[in-house]
């Protein structure tokens, strides 16, 4: 269903690709988002077939910086409202999907 999705919002592309490849197995048709400041979406540049979507953060979240505790812990919170999709599962970055 194009209203429901998986949602990562982090800084680790290593992790994040890694958990989507899982989601990918288990569920092959899930719509998958990714937020990230551009540098990890550039380090996650040959993932992307991953992700339905990847979203800069400093596009959708201008006042917030992803590189200091605090607004990376605001980002999630805020992220969740940027979701594309009416229902979301917001997924944390070292999520192991199995089935």
């Amino acid at each position: 269903r194009p209203d429901e999705g998986y949602l990562f919002i982090s800084s680790r592309a290593d992790e994040v690709t890694f958990a989507a490849r899982r989601l990918r197995k288990v569920s092959p048709f899930a719509n998958i988002t990714f937020i990230a400041d551009r540098w990890t979406l550039k380090d996650a540049a040959s993932q992307k077939f991953l992700f339905d979507l990847m979203l800069a953060s400093e596009d959708i979240m201008e006042d917030i910086s992803m590189h200091d505790s605090m607004g990376f812990r605001l980002q999630k919170l805020r992220g969740m409202t940027k979701s594309p999709y009416k229902r979301t599962i917001y997924m944390d970055s070292d999520t192991y999907i199995c089935h």
